[in-house]
């Protein structure tokens, strides 16, 4: 099996190299029924379907004549096959170079997509696996370049910068790990990227010096502990927490960039995105007090009966699904908030994350609306592409492979009966009551909140290239500055 493999993987780069779709797809076709097969090799496999994607991809690209098309049907396809080979039981077994060259090419196409901070998630952990392999190095350092182009604050942006030639400088070093020997042309790519970063920080005087843990974390005990947790599940709203786990990027500072509204508007935005925030931070507190699974006073002499079914109640586990139930909803609600702002024109109990972007046509294809169609905006496209990670019954061939899970898991909670268990205990569900431990409920809440913290993310920095492209078409619209006027919490 390991010489067919061999023999594909060679047949693959062929047809890669000469651009041949038609071998491509039938070389996807024979990958498939070696799955179907239930070989050992999966993770491999799976490599393999990726790089006939990508190959099909690049043919589309150079079709397209842009790389700024929003349909992008193989590259998502792309994504999709890596992240299998992600989740295989095996992976882990699997050939470390072959994890590496997974991880490295899963952060790279997402970042292409506009999802930086998903990106660099990957790019960490292929270099958690091996800190000098050569293009994860390189790619993060000019992801992160990318990122911190896209943030509006000048001060945040250069400390993002740094951080990308920390990556770059490594790869410069003479120790680094090419997979497939050393590469000229990519290692000058790097350098040059390098070279303009650090003439961009010398004109600033960037201080390298800075101390990144000189920030306060709090006053008392309980404070710093939370806001310590916060930064190391990268989970502040703050593009810096997805660099540094420092003090530095212990806030929920990033709101909405300048922008500008009609005469007679009102200046609407800013209230939705306090909304938004408030409500995320909120998830984020209820999870991390839920995952310390202490027991609460509101929880005494509350008669309850034991259905022998190792079931865990109580107000933390009531706050764990709380917070996935408000980090689900918070997309829906960035949805709106795309609505409004870009006149996409639907009503608004029509709108979810899912299908804010287009409907269906005749053929069954996504039209997207003339709104997003022929936008070059990075950020919005990377919001496009994060919602092609939840599940929709008229986009499930695209969704994420979790997807389904995280969609029948709300549905639970919202509609029907979960009950979270202390530790696995078969019992037999049906269609009014499931069950899932708290250990695996904990995974998923914490996949959504990251990803409601993406969403948010991407929301203002789009709105932020949105508003520069705006003020070029019409440099005499009312510009409204956004002043940071603090709001304390009432009794």
């Amino acid at each position: 099996m390991t010489k067919k493999i061999k023999t594909l993987a060679r047949k693959i780069d062929e047809a890669y190299d000469a651009g041949d779709t038609h071998a491509l797809t039938q070389l996807i076709q024979e990958c498939e029924r070696l799955l179907d097969k239930s070989c050992v090799h999966k993770v491999a496999i799976w490599f393999l379907i990726s790089n006939c994607h990508a190959g099909k991809a690049q043919e589309e690209q150079m079709r397209k004549g842009s790389r700024w098309s929003w349909k992008q049907d193989h590259l998502v396809r792309q994504v999709l096959s890596l992240r299998r080979a992600v989740v295989e039981p095996s992976f882990n077994l699997a050939d470390k170079v072959l994890r590496c060259k997974i991880l490295t090419n899963l952060a790279n196409v997402l970042n292409s997509l506009g999802r930086p901070i998903e990106a660099i998630k990957y790019w960490d952990q292929t270099l958690e696996i091996c800190p000098i392999f050569a293009m994860a190095l390189g790619n993060k350092g000019y992801g992160i370049t990318t990122y911190a182009d896209s943030v509006y604050d000048h001060g945040h942006a250069a400390l993002l910068i740094s951080k990308a030639n920390e990556e770059l400088i490594k790869l410069e070093s003479g120790k680094s790990l090419w997979d497939s020997g050393p590469q000229p042309q990519a290692q000058e790519f790097f350098s040059s990227i390098a070279r303009d970063n650090e003439a961009r920080l010398e004109a600033i005087s960037f201080d390298h010096n800075l101390d990144l843990d000189a920030f306060s974390l709090g006053k008392t005990k309980g404070e710093k502990v939370y806001r310590r947790w916060c930064l190391d599940n990268r989970l502040f709203l703050s593009p810096l927490n997805d660099v540094v786990n420092a003090s530095v990027a212990a806030s929920d500072v990033i709101h909405l960039p300048n922008h500008t509204y009609d005469v007679s508007e009102h200046p609407r935005f800013p209230d939705y995105y306090n909304l938004l925030k408030q409500e995320y931070v909120s998830a984020r507190f209820m999870l991390y007090e839920a995952v310390q699974r202490k027991p609460h006073f509101a929880n005494k002499d509350v008669l309850l009966l034991d259905g022998l079914d190792a079931a865990s109640y109580g107000l933390r586990t009531e706050q764990l699904k709380t917070s996935f139930r408000v980090s689900y909803s918070l997309l829906d609600k960035v949805a709106v908030f795309l609505n409004d702002y870009y006149s996409v024109g639907l009503e608004v109990r029509q709108i979810r994350f899912k299908s804010i972007w287009g409907k269906k046509n005749k053929s069954n294809e996504t039209q997207l609306y003339p709104s997003f169609a022929n936008s070059e905006n990075w950020m919005l496209r990377g919001l496009y592409y994060l919602s092609k990670d939840f599940y929709d019954p008229d986009f499930q061939d695209v969704s994420s492979p979790d997807a389904r899970e995280l969609d029948h898991t709300r549905n639970l909670i919202e509609h029907r009966f979960l009950t979270l268990q202390h530790y696995s205990f078969e019992c037999r569900g049906t269609e009014y009551h499931s069950y899932l431990t708290l250990d695996e409920f904990e995974g998923k809440a914490l996949k959504m909140l990251r990803a409601a913290r993406e969403a948010l993310i991407y929301l203002s920095l789009a709105m932020h290239r949105e508003e520069m492209r705006r003020s070029n078409l019409d440099p005499q619209s009312l510009l409204v500055p956004i002043i940071s006027f603090p709001v304390h919490e009432r009794n």
